[in-house]
């Protein structure tokens, strides 16, 4: 695989059963995405979205098929060797911001160093690197509740930017936050593919996000139908 090409996906299916019967909601996807470019992934909601995600960033694995992400096939390895492979190589970004009240938004933006085994004080000087690019380096000490809906989010993009991930995962991540305030999130996202050469993948019924993508993806009946970029405008 070309080492620009940071995420590939053959042939991939997932099924769920369901009283006792088996219901097939991803039917043999592919998808190639390379470094410094955004793909953004629309559909209706329901129709599997959040489980390719969830497929790319190895919290799930597929009844069949290969994922591959910065060059490791994700079948291959166990589970604990996935969960290194995604704190090095993967940043993931919710809807819900997924913060843990009772630490800090700094402890909060360091919590994938338990992953890397980093030292505290590298850890705590990343943290505040990757908090400073997303606006909020003053907020390092402060807990998530006293931060606003798109302090939050910002804060768990800080997070997920962390490690400096090849990959940037992210489900919609505009969907809890007024236009103004996701319009800045759209931007930082943005930044951070053209600027770290991130290869991101994200799911949203955002126009916002679809306007600064490289590529947009519709997921209809289990299949990725390619749409042209300002398509419907």
């Amino acid at each position: 695989m070309s080492s620009d090409i940071l995420v590939q996906i053959e042939g991939v299916r997932r099924e769920f059963r369901r009283g006792g019967e088996g219901a097939e909601v991803l039917c043999g996807v592919d998808l190639m995405a390379k470094a410094g470019e955004m793909i953004c992934l629309t559909g209706k909601s329901g129709v599997g979205k959040t489980t390719l995600l969830h497929l790319m960033a190895g919290l799930d694995r597929p009844t069949s098929g290969t994922i591959r992400v910065a060059g490791e096939d994700l079948g291959r390895l166990s589970d604990s060797a996935l969960a290194r492979h995604r704190a090095r190589f993967i940043g993931v970004v919710f809807q819900a911001f997924n913060l843990l009240g009772h630490l800090t938004v700094g402890e909060n933006v360091m919590l994938p160093a338990v992953f890397r085994r980093r030292g505290r004080s590298d850890a705590r000087r990343r943290a505040l690197e990757a908090l400073e690019r997303v606006g909020l380096g003053d907020r390092a000490e402060d807990l998530p509740g006293s931060l606003s809906g798109g302090e939050l989010q910002r804060v768990a993009l800080a997070r997920a930017s962390f490690g400096k991930p090849a990959v940037l995962i992210c489900d919609e991540v505009t969907g809890n936050l007024d236009s103004q305030t996701g319009a800045h999130v759209v931007n930082l996202i943005s930044d951070l593919c053209r600027k770290d050469g991130l290869a991101v993948i994200a799911a949203t019924h955002d126009p916002c996000l679809e306007q600064v993508s490289d590529r947009i993806l519709n997921l209809v009946d289990g299949h990725l139908e390619e749409t042209d970029v300002g398509e419907g405008e």
